[in-house]
């Protein structure tokens, strides 16, 4: 079983928005797809891994310049 992930490498979806240069929605849209992996608090807060945001803005970098 994996550990859980340290809560200061969790942003929210206006956070990752702000790292991302996108709206919070955008992310929310992202995290909706699929295409960005997140996980919901009791409240339904969307919580994103600072590390799985970092590798979608990779991979989405790396298809943007294949193209």
């Amino acid at each position: 079983m994996s550990n859980p992930p340290a809560a200061t490498e969790l942003l929210t979806s206006a956070d990752a928005g702000k790292l991302a240069d996108v709206t919070p929605s955008t992310v929310r849209t992202w995290t909706a797809s699929g295409a960005l992996p997140s996980m919901s608090t009791p409240s339904g807060q969307r919580l994103i891994r600072r590390s799985d945001l970092d590798d979608y803005l990779k991979a989405r970098e790396q298809r943007q310049q294949r193209r």
